[in-house]
């Protein structure tokens, strides 16, 4: 492993971008261009730095125009509220282009937003943001190409407001819709306390008759709600998990909302135990490939892996689960789990999982052969146990026979990592890591062999 990545150059490709959570429609967070070797990193003080529980927790968002990359990042600037900042990352020392808020609302913003580009990728004219607020608020953000420090010419317009609780999974877009749940904390259909709602939102081709306004459906959860997580679409369904357990699965467009509970019991499903772990809450978006939908549950203090097929009705189906318990000697890993699993170019599984504040890591994923349990392996670093917690969903990047995975920790000293790891091998070794900060909960965003996240002090970092 030493002598290939004693001859790996640092990565360049052609512009991309990272425009929804999972940098893609099918959420994979796979890569074709990261920096791997002699990076450098900025530290950028956004608003109101150096303090606070609450700062950075989603993922930014990011694109190429002409030759300039640029980062968005929705956070809590505290006395400021939820706010929008963009930067540019490709400058020699790169800077805040512009901060807009949105709401003067201080709290937890945690719904990573979506960049939907417009058809000139020279300019950002025709570009929209779709951001929500932890109010419960949508918002429409153009005048992206704005370049003063005052955002003047950003205009932020609100597009709707939930009837109750917070937006805290990613905003999404397929068709014409996009889409997000929300979260109340209690409550279920039979109790006294509305649980949450996932909605869809039709924001293009929006018929005349709306006057202005969008058309809006919506159907309820069973248990709760919806917790980062994010929707995925695979042919007509959109398909979402939530808090208890369930995986729901609903018509794109006309016929996606429903009143009647009986409907949501019918296009939902229980999660199984794996191996004797019970599926407890899924706070992890789904990725889709080749068919199949992957997600991961906390559990009560141990998470679970979960691999479903789509049939040809749209009726997602078991296929196995893996339970994310090893042993190496006489010591056991394991833990809780919000990542979103993803599959390298390798064909390899990973994923990130923490216990508290203060333990965790990364597994690495085995589908069993036959029958319905795989089975995980902790990833180590040249022979040692990393245990630091991981909730965010790993980066993914294959290169000259290598897999190399991108991620951050969420602990009192938290920071970002790069790891390197062959394929068939379960021992990484550490590519480069960011100085000791504070808890880093969103993950990273990767476009045109740049690395940006931030973190609850309000400190991003962009590794290039």
């Amino acid at each position: 492993l030493a002598m290939l990545l004693s001859v790996t150059a640092f990565a360049t490709g052609t512009a991309a971008s990272w425009s929804v959570f999972g940098g893609n429609a099918d959420h994979n967070a796979v890569v074709d261009n990261a920096p791997t070797t002699g990076v450098t990193v900025t530290k950028i003080n956004l608003l109101n730095s150096n303090s606070g529980w609450d700062g950075v927790d989603t993922v930014p968002l990011m694109q190429t125009v002409g030759n300039v990359t640029y980062a968005y990042v929705l956070y809590d600037g505290h006395a400021d509220g939820c706010t929008l900042a963009k930067i540019n990352c490709s400058a020699n020392t790169p800077y805040v282009v512009w901060h807009k808020q949105l709401e003067s609302k201080s709290g937890f913003q945690l719904s990573t937003p979506l960049l939907v580009q417009g058809s000139n990728d020279n300019s950002e004219a025709d570009d929209v943001i779709y951001a929500a607020s932890n109010s419960g608020a949508v918002y429409k953000i153009t005048g992206l190409q704005a370049s003063d420090t005052d955002a003047t010419g950003v205009e932020a317009t609100k597009i709707y407001t939930v009837s109750k609780g917070q937006i805290n999974t990613p905003i999404v877009s397929y068709g014409d819709y996009i889409y997000f749940g929300t979260w109340v904390g209690n409550g279920t259909i039979e109790g006294s306390t509305e649980p949450g709602r996932y909605y869809q939102v039709q924001v293009a081709n929006v018929p005349s008759t709306s006057d202005d306004s969008y058309p809006v459906q919506s159907v309820s959860s069973i248990y709760k709600g919806f917790y980062w997580g994010g929707a995925v679409a695979v042919g007509e369904k959109v398909y979402f998990c939530g808090d208890g357990g369930y995986l729901y699965y609903r018509p794109m467009g006309d016929g996606f909302g429903t009143t009647a509970d009986t409907d949501i019991y019918a296009t939902s499903i229980s999660l199984p135990s794996v191996d004797g772990n019970a599926a407890g809450d899924v706070r992890s978006t789904i990725m889709t490939k080749d068919g199949k939908l992957y997600f991961a549950s906390k559990g009560s203090s141990i998470g679970n892996v979960y691999c479903y097929t789509i049939g040809s009705n749209g009726v997602p189906a078991f296929s196995w689960g893996a339970k994310l318990s090893c042993t190496i000697g006489n010591d056991t890993y394991s833990g809780n789990c919000t990542s979103t699993p993803v599959i390298a170019d390798s064909g390899n599984i990973y994923v990130g999982f923490y216990s508290g504040f203060s333990a965790g890591g990364l597994m690495k994923i085995t589908a069993p052969t036959s029958g319905t349990v795989g089975t995980a392996s902790l990833i180590t670093v040249e022979g040692a146990a990393f245990t630091q917690p991981v909730q965010c969903t790993p980066v993914v990047y294959t290169d000259d026979g290598m897999d190399y995975f991108y991620f951050n920790t969420n602990s009192g000293t938290g920071a970002g990592y790069c790891f390197a790891v062959l394929p068939d091998e379960t021992d990484a070794v550490e590519m480069w890591k960011t100085d000791n900060d504070t808890y880093a909960l969103g993950g990273m965003a990767i476009c045109n062999g740049y690395a940006v996240f931030g973190n609850d002090y309000n400190h991003l970092y962009i590794v290039k």
